[in-house]
């Protein structure tokens, strides 16, 4: 359980801060990690892409696809990235309006217009994001949701699926490394240490000498 790892017994600091850690990993992580995918209707206040997908999909009616194989795959925000995917899901009621909401991170044509242009069975292009965003609200629970972006929607001939396979031989995954620990707390550990070794040592040449 999450809970287990923002334990105040198991954590160091003092209890205020604690608790502000926990309420912040309530509003930012855990809530809109338990809420079903969104679709923004209002501009954010603040936008974190927290994972990255590109593959070869095949359509499969208004909206859904299945990822045949991915090309790309950058795992940006550990706690709610979503990881390889099987099926992508385009929401049609709401993506114009959602790529127009978010077009500092968006290209290209309306979504409506190039999925009208699929049947069944077409192998596209697909690139997508996974996003986390702000809204502005009173309630704690709804500041934070997760949508998904779609950045490219390209229908493939077999030419063109050839020239991505060529190109990406293997998916590329990139994950995100874990941010270092600060040069500070390591250097108060490397001090804390010291001075315990130099206490075991001193204790023991004491006891050395009144053995003689």
């Amino acid at each position: 359980q999450p809970w287990d790892v923002l334990d105040e017994r198991r954590m160091p600091g003092a209890p205020a801060d604690l608790a502000e850690r926990i309420k912040r990993y309530r509003i930012e992580i855990l809530a809109p990690k338990q809420k079903k995918t969104q679709v923004l209707a209002a501009k954010p206040v603040s936008t974190e892409v927290v994972s990255a997908h590109s593959c070869i999909a095949v359509f499969q009616g208004p909206g859904h696809f299945r990822v045949e194989r991915y090309l790309k795959y950058a795992h940006l925000f550990p706690e709610l990235a979503s990881g390889l995917v099987k099926t992508f899901d385009l929401p049609l009621a709401g993506a114009d309006a959602q790529t127009a909401i978010l077009a500092d991170l968006t290209s290209g044509d309306a979504l409506s217009s190039t999925v009208a242009q699929l049947s069944a069975g077409d192998r596209v292009e697909l690139e997508w994001l996974q996003i986390r965003v702000e809204m502005k609200t009173d309630v704690d629970e709804d500041r934070y949701s997760i949508v998904e972006q779609c950045q490219k929607l390209v229908k493939l001939d077999a030419a063109a699926e050839e020239l991505l396979l060529q190109q990406f031989p293997q998916p590329q995954i990139m994950i995100r490394k874990q941010q270092k620990e600060p040069a500070s707390r390591k250097d108060d550990d490397k001090d804390a240490k010291d001075a315990k070794g130099r206490a075991g040592k001193k204790k023991k040449g004491k006891k050395g000498k009144a053995k003689g």
